[in-house]
C-alpha cells in the first residue's frame, strides 16, 4: 500500500486511531488485487496465452510459480 493512501485506510477504535499498513485481502480486495499482481507478472505474455502455443507458455508459467 502506497504511504499516502495509508490515511484513507484509518479508522477509529476506543483505543485510538489506527492505519493497516498493507491492503486487506477481503472479498472486496483480493480478487482486484490477485488480478493486478497477475497482470504485473505476466501481463507481457498475454497474447501467448491465447495463442495456439499456450501449452508452452504455461508450461513456462509453472515453472516460474515453482521457484
Amino acid at each position: 500500500m502506497n504511504e499516502e493512501d495509508k490515511e484513507n485506510m484509518t479508522f477509529i477504535t476506543q483505543d485510538g486511531l489506527w492505519e493497516f499498513n498493507v491492503l486487506l485481502q477481503g472479498v472486496m480486495n483480493g480478487p482486484p488485487t490477485f488480478q493486478r499482481v497477475m497482470h504485473n507478472l505476466i501481463g507481457e505474455w498475454k497474447m501467448g496465452i491465447c495463442s495456439s502455443l499456450s501449452r508452452r507458455y504455461l508450461d513456462l508459467l509453472e515453472n516460474i510459480w515453482r521457484t
